[in-house]
């Protein structure tokens, strides 16, 4: 849990996140993913700026899936929609673990999963652009079997 008080908005202009994602074995396929998100405004849907990353593991030992995905409605020409990428290792056969960085410098935004850059831009965010809020969300159906965990979560100033 996050208080308002540990986290102080908004975040600087160039940051690197961290945290680990665990999921546990005989977690069901096409479940529920655990979403990180930064946001400023509304948070999304529409109304606000933000950047997320889902992480769902994959069925069996297939590998796991993430979904970055972005929105600056007021601008164009910087990162939107959504991008799919494959997380080998991460699946549901065995409690299995995702250790994420996102990199914001500048306009620029890098994504590494397990130490392997999968998202790379050099005009991802607007340049200025500050995020002044930050969400973890594991929606959908429920499941007794899919419990996923964030850990060792770090924000720091570039």
């Amino acid at each position: 849990t996050l208080t308002l008080g540990q986290l102080k908005t908004p975040l600087p202009s160039d940051f690197t996140v961290t945290y680990d994602v665990v999921a546990s074995a005989n977690y069901t396929w096409g479940a529920r993913g655990m979403t990180f998100r930064l946001s400023t405004g509304a948070g999304g849907g529409g109304l606000g700026s933000f950047v997320s990353l889902r992480l769902r593991p994959g069925s069996g030992s297939a590998d796991g899936e993430a979904v970055l995905e972005a929105e600056f409605p007021k601008t164009q020409g910087y990162l939107s929609g959504s991008k799919y990428f494959t997380v080998p290792g991460f699946s549901s056969k065995t409690r299995s673990t995702v250790a994420v960085m996102l990199v914001k410098q500048g306009e620029r935004l890098e994504v590494l999963l397990n130490k392997v850059k999968v998202f790379e831009s050099d005009k991802a965010v607007p340049a200025g652009f500050l995020f002044d809020q930050l969400s973890l969300n594991q929606g959908g159906t429920f499941n007794a079997n899919d419990k996923m965990f964030i850990s060792n979560l770090t924000i720091l100033k570039k």
